[in-house]
């Protein structure tokens, strides 16, 4: 087994990505759902694209 030196704030950057990745909150799933019906949607866009930048 090696070990390997990861800096905290790496760490930090890592768990805040796990933990996002098991969260999706309900309006973006339904975004989803409406782009999947018309990917023309903008205001569905407009969400998905809100929180990606969160």
């Amino acid at each position: 087994m090696s070990y390997h030196f990861i800096p905290s704030r790496m760490v930090i950057i890592i768990e805040r990505q796990l933990l996002a990745a098991e969260y999706v909150p309900e309006k973006v799933k339904k975004a989803e759902k409406k782009l999947e019906e018309n990917p023309y949607d903008l205001d569905a866009w407009s969400i998905l694209i809100r929180e990606a930048q969160v």
